[in-house]
């Protein structure tokens, strides 16, 4: 399988550390991690879905799933519905630049990603942030937790309400669920047993992305957090 290059200088390197924060659901209610953040695996996670552009989670998606993307798209697609898969995508995005704010805001220091990365093992690390080993939930992957492991419950918490505040709550639903899926559905990590919520598949379309940083990515954890008590969309 070919490795993953670096697409991104140090400079850069903020918005690589944004992606993989966008999935997660909502805090409260997701198993907490308590351990330090898996920063190093969250940079490689951005940096493989990056091109000459920035961030896009289609480059990310291609990356993880090769010659296969069709066909998981497709199952996607299936499992989920038509609405529910394109809302994966532009709540990435959003995701993307909302986290982006809170780690330049709070100017968190990022280490290097791996040059290259090497997908296999990529994959395996992703699950293995998700994977629960004691308590609720144990020996299963949980997308929540995986959030929780790569961006810490403070940044997952801060980054639901935003999403809540924007998004209704069934788009970042199923926003998580499919994310779960991708993350934990490919070939190297088949059959991982998760915990992630079955969605509706009558779920509608999702709303347009929200506002991107310039170089930063345009795409975007995802499962298990509080419902915040107002409005999703003001």
């Amino acid at each position: 399988m070919q490795t993953f290059h670096r697409h991104a200088a140090s400079a850069v390197a903020i918005l690589f550390a944004c992606a993989m924060l966008g999935g997660a659901t909502r805090p409260a209610a997701a198993i907490p991690y308590k351990g330090t953040p898996d920063l190093k695996l969250t940079v490689d996670l951005v940096t493989a879905g990056s091109d000459k552009n920035g961030f896009d989670t289609k480059v990310l998606f291609a990356q993880m799933y090769g010659d296969g993307m069709p066909s998981e798209a497709a199952r996607l697609r299936h499992i989920y519905g038509t609405g529910p898969v394109t809302n994966f995508f532009d709540l990435m995005n959003y995701t993307v630049a909302d986290v982006l704010r809170m780690v330049k805001r709070d100017k968190v220091p990022l280490p290097p990603a791996d040059n290259p990365i090497e997908p296999q093992q990529f994959d395996k690390n992703l699950v293995a942030a998700g994977m629960v080993h004691a308590g609720r939930g144990g020996g299963h992957y949980d997308v929540g937790y995986m959030i929780e492991h790569l961006i810490t419950h403070k940044y997952h918490h801060e980054l639901m309400m935003d999403l809540y505040h924007k998004y209704p709550r069934n788009e970042v639903a199923s926003f998580h669920s499919v994310l779960a899926s991708v993350v934990k559905d490919t070939p190297m990590n088949a059959r991982v047993p998760s915990r992630a919520p079955t969605p509706s598949p009558s779920l509608p379309a999702a709303a347009s992305p929200g506002p991107t940083a310039s170089p930063a990515p345009t795409a975007g954890p995802m499962q298990s957090s509080p419902r915040p008590s107002q409005s999703p969309r003001p």
